[in-house]
């Protein structure tokens, strides 16, 4: 993803970020990761859901934020828009990665 990405605009227009892995009940075992490319958090999720319903998948996507529980659950985002969990390595879900470009570059939906 990053690389095609990269290919287009290039690498410097793509910026580095923190993800914090906070599972839903406030445990943090998990830590932050810094990277250019992240599943959403349900915080992200919840901050932008209008973007996100804007563009609805007929599969539901793995979010970063982990379940408080189990270390092979993580929340999801269904079809219809609520989140649930979901175990991180079953083939019926998918990824909806994101990135952040430089704010000096055009984009359009």
């Amino acid at each position: 993803f990053l690389k095609k990405i990269t290919n287009v605009i290039g690498e410097e227009n793509v910026l580095s970020f923190e993800t914090d892995l906070l599972s839903l009940d406030g445990g943090d075992k998990y830590g932050k990761m810094t990277s250019k490319v992240s599943l959403p958090t349900l915080d992200f999720y919840r901050s932008n859901r209008k973007i996100f319903d804007k563009h609805k998948l007929d599969k539901y996507y793995w979010l970063a934020t982990p379940d408080s529980n189990d270390n092979s659950f993580v929340l999801c985002v269904a079809p219809a828009g609520y989140v649930g969990c979901d175990y991180i390595y079953g083939d019926d879900g998918g990824v909806r990665p994101f990135c952040i470009l430089k704010s000096n570059i055009f984009v359009s939906e």
